[in-house]
């Protein structure tokens, strides 16, 4: 519990605050209040569940998140900490194993843009194949995008190899 420090030196504990209630879609909600910018609706977290990122804000209670996530902490004990993969975020992805392609995608980029951009940048005029791959599986569909193909924190690499 946080202790609230009074003007005389002493602490008292904090007043109670509802933390959450759920709505028929699933999603929470600081008990009663409508979802904002500041106390946005999140998914809650479920007891023994492991956090697995998406772009939803979802409690984050006891687990573990990967790093680079989106986090808000409400220090006043209004919320509990939500987490969500961010809006945009910085891709890297390892070129034949020489060369490390850095660009910003959202959750619609498509495969097919980030190769395009890779082909343009590392190989301009050049006939090249290039093959993705997400923590060594690759990627065939090239309109797949960044959400459906689940890239959020996986090693990137692309292979590629001159067409004659």
């Amino acid at each position: 519990a946080v202790a609230v420090v009074t003007g005389k030196g002493g602490a008292t504990p904090p007043p109670p605050q509802p933390m959450s209630s759920t709505n028929s879609s699933g999603l929470a909600s600081v008990s009663g209040r409508t979802p904002t910018s500041r106390h946005p609706e999140f998914r809650a977290a479920v007891p023994g569940e492991k956090f697995v990122a998406d772009y939803h804000w979802q409690e984050v209670n006891d687990r573990q998140i990967p790093r680079g996530l989106e986090v808000k902490t409400f220090i006043d004990g209004s919320c509990p900490t939500i987490a969500r993969i961010p809006s945009e975020w910085r891709l890297v992805v390892d070129v034949n194993e020489d060369f490390y392609h850095r660009t910003n995608v959202t959750r619609h980029t498509r495969i097919a843009d980030i190769k395009n951009e890779i082909l343009k940048e590392r190989f301009p005029g050049k006939n090249m194949s290039l093959t993705l791959t997400a923590s060594k599986h690759i990627l065939s569909d090239d309109n797949l995008t960044i959400e459906s193909a689940s890239i959020f924190g996986k090693k990137m690499a692309c292979k590629a190899v001159e067409v004659r």
